[in-house]
């Protein structure tokens, strides 16, 4: 039997050894992955001065993994950017964002960002405009879930069985002192801040606690509370400890609110529950230089509105009188004010409804004056409500909501300044709002910009264009169902290159345009004339310079000899800058205005203009001349020996270039090739080719190739502007689908 099976494996071996010396032919498929449109849901935003400028405030966008940084400025002089809100920066991340926190540190005029993702890493970035590709300085970041594996035990996928049900949580003590989070079940990790960070002083401190770093140590505290829906520090005196305000749900669905002061130094919390077992603690004594607040002043209230999802922290309006701040239970069925210290319950009913988003409002004078503070709301079917609180001695005394108009379902908004606010949805497109004072249509918004957002995309499908692509293969395009609700909407996505406008004017029946440059010995100069081809006419529009030199010279006169100097440098930095100017209808002596224009453009041989039109081509001085019959230096239009059609030869089609040459079509297929040369100083148009093609043409286009083609005089150069010549001319016919290149 041995010797049986070693016969069988020897067999087996030269089987397995004659297949794998047989040629085998393998089909290999590579696959090439690329982004084709980024994700346009935004998932949160905060304002702050992230950028360090002076009177300007920027906004910073969460989609998915990257950060967008958006600036409005709040002076009233008009933005260089033609968008209301233009992006100045995007910042990739590695990893889904979850929550993002503007922090401030004493030794720093800019804000820094703490932004924690998906997988528990975290990471504190600020601005450095010296950094490239990406002007980003990471401070700080690391891995949360090391904290979790230390306090829940066990390995990474235990604690991930063990997050919050809610997600992430992270709240910021108004007084900069710490952070709160709420990773996962049943625990609380308080993180401090360190105010004496300096970013010149420490570049590589990244860990959390090194010394001098921007993060210290962190602690973690068990948490009573069975289910965190939302939680909020309450703004108080910074002598005082810090106050966290939780909204939770128990195992019988009721939902309750309640405080617990963060003892930072003592690394534990101190709550006012009789079921605590630091309850035994004094509550009115002092730690580490802080007071703790009194048993009085701890926020607990039982059984809110059902549908509470929604916990706010509203700052005293008069923050000397060390009444602290309250809260706003955001309720499905009601808003609740809820202070502590002065025992104030305000309740404000409204119909069924669930409040997604807010911002605060910036304070004006009068609402200083008549004591008021106001908020935006955004619920899930798009209403945006604008809430008002009614102090009185620095208490609030009622509550009154107003609803402004419909907007996208909101995800975050942020209101801007001069009644301008953002809204991000993740449902739809974001848009850019402002406020009117008078409504128009039933409401007080108005849509300034919208900004596009294919997500969530529910269902999608691939069309086949018409058109087919390089090798007979047709591109597709992608129809989507995208958004949700009342935001959902169709769209038509395809590859390929989108074009933004910046202005636009309604003008009727234009055939073509051209652009011409004031001509003489520099011609790469800026265009200043527009050639605009109408049925039956042609207009010209002129960029007209606006001078103010008079005027200037009077106010200099006015003034000291030291303001004079200054002025003066003043007035060289604006005409270094451009003032710019205006586009007005002007003529152009020689061209005719009467007849469509085929083609008009610059001529390098002799300076000149050149216009082509139905009847005759045109070569026009453009040096100013006034007189026509000067100004128009050589014509040629089609002659009974050159077409058959006597009389009502016409010019077809036209194209020409830079250096001089010129293509034209007449009627019938015949092609004609002038060239612009200089005779006796005067330049004059010569034909010099001509070609009948076997059908009617319906486009030419002569173009200075820089590659050889096959061709040995494909490339000529010209003696006066070193304007370079073409070889060839493109040729389409009608009813035939080719390019042939003569």
């Amino acid at each position: 039997r041995k010797k049986e099976r070693k016969k069988e494996r020897k067999k087996m071996n030269e089987s397995f050894s004659n297949e794998a010396s047989s040629p085998v032919t393998m089909e290999e498929e590579g696959h090439y992955v690329v982004t084709a449109h980024k994700s346009g849901g935004v998932l949160l935003s905060t304002k702050c001065n992230f950028l360090g400028g002076d009177d300007t405030m920027e906004i910073i966008i969460a989609k998915s993994n990257r950060l967008e940084i958006r600036q409005y400025t709040t002076s009233t002089s008009p933005p260089s950017s033609p968008h209301l809100f233009p992006l100045l920066h995007t910042i990739p991340l590695n990893g889904r964002i979850t929550s993002l926190t503007p922090l401030s540190y004493p030794s720093s005029n800019t804000s820094y960002l703490f932004c924690t993702t998906e997988r528990f890493q975290y990471c504190v970035l600020s601005y450095n405009p010296s950094i490239t590709p990406y002007p980003i300085q990471t401070h700080a970041s690391g891995s949360l879930r090391n904290y979790g594996c230390a306090v829940m035990g066990g390995s990474g996928s235990a604690t991930q069985s063990h997050a919050s049900e809610g997600g992430p949580l992270v709240s910021l003590e108004p007084n900069y002192k710490c952070l709160a989070l709420h990773l996962y079940h049943g625990f609380l990790t308080i993180l401090p801040l360190n105010k004496a960070y300096d970013a010149t002083k420490y570049k590589l401190k990244r860990q959390v606690g090194v010394h001098g770093g921007p993060l210290q140590d962190p602690f973690h505290v068990r948490l009573e509370e069975r289910t965190i829906l939302s939680m909020t520090f309450v703004e108080c005196d910074c002598k005082k400890m810090p106050q966290l305000v939780l909204l939770h749900q128990d195992c019988r669905g009721f939902q309750h609110v309640s405080g617990h002061v963060v003892d930072i130094k003592g690394k534990k919390l101190l709550s006012s529950s009789s079921s605590s077992p630091q309850s035994s603690q004094s509550l009115d004594r002092k730690e580490g230089g802080e007071s703790v607040p009194p048993s009085s002043d701890i926020f607990k209230k039982s059984k809110v509105d059902g549908g509470s999802s929604l916990l706010l922290s509203i700052p005293p309006l008069d923050k000397s009188s060390g009444g602290g701040g309250g809260v706003l239970i955001a309720g499905q069925t009601q808003l609740t004010y809820y202070h502590a210290a002065y025992g104030i319950t305000k309740v404000y009913p409204m119909p069924p409804t669930l409040l997604l988003s807010f911002s605060f409002l910036t304070p004006t004078q009068s609402d200083v004056e008549e004591g008021s503070l106001r908020l935006l709301l955004g619920d899930e079917v798009g209403n945006l409500h604008l809430l008002l609180l009614s102090h009185q001695k620095n208490k609030v005394s009622s509550l009154h909501i107003q609803t402004l108009g419909n907007t996208v379902t909101s995800s975050t908004i942020q209101y801007l300044e001069r009644g301008m606010l953002y809204v991000g949805s993740m449902f739809g497109n974001a848009q850019l709002l402002q406020i009117l004072e008078n409504p128009e249509h039933n409401s007080y918004l108005a849509q300034m910009e919208d900004y596009v957002n294919l997500g969530p995309i529910v269902d999608f499908d691939l069309v086949p264009t018409a058109h087919s692509g390089t090798g007979g293969r047709s591109q597709s395009q992608i129809i989507t169902a995208s958004g949700t609700s009342k935001d959902g909407t169709l769209r038509f996505v395809r590859n390929g290159i989108g074009m933004n406008p910046y202005a636009s004017v309604e003008i009727y029946g234009i055939k073509g345009m051209w652009s011409l440059k004031k001509g003489g010995d520099d011609l790469k100069g800026n265009d200043v004339f527009l050639v605009q081809s109408f049925v039956g006419q042609t207009r010209i529009l002129g960029v007209v310079e606006e001078e103010e030199e008079e005027e200037e010279e009077e106010e200099m006169e006015d003034v000291s000899q030291e303001q004079e100097d200054m002025s003066e440098d003043e007035s060289e930095d604006e005409s270094e800058g451009g003032g710019g100017g205006t586009l007005e209808e002007v003529t152009i002596p020689g061209f005719d205005s009467t007849t469509s224009t085929l083609y008009a453009g610059n001529v390098s041989v002799g300076h000149a203009y050149l216009q082509i039109t139905k009847r005759e081509i045109r070569l026009v001085h453009s040096g100013g001349v006034d007189d026509e019959e000067e100004a128009l230096l050589d014509t040629w239009s089609p002659t009974p020996q050159e077409h058959m059609d006597s009389m009502e030869s016409m010019i077809t089609v036209a194209s020409a270039n830079l250096s001089g040459q010129i293509v034209i079509a007449l009627r019938g297929g015949t092609l004609l090739h002038f060239v612009v040369v200089m005779e006796d100083g005067i330049p004059k148009l010569k034909l010099v080719g001509q070609k009948v093609m076997e059908r009617e043409i319906s486009c030419i286009h002569l173009h200075p190739f820089s590659t050889g083609l096959g061709l040995d005089n494909n490339v000529m150069e010209n003696d006066l502007m070193n304007v370079r010549r073409s070889a060839v001319v493109a040729v389409g016919l009608w009813d035939d689908f080719t390019v042939r290149l003569l």
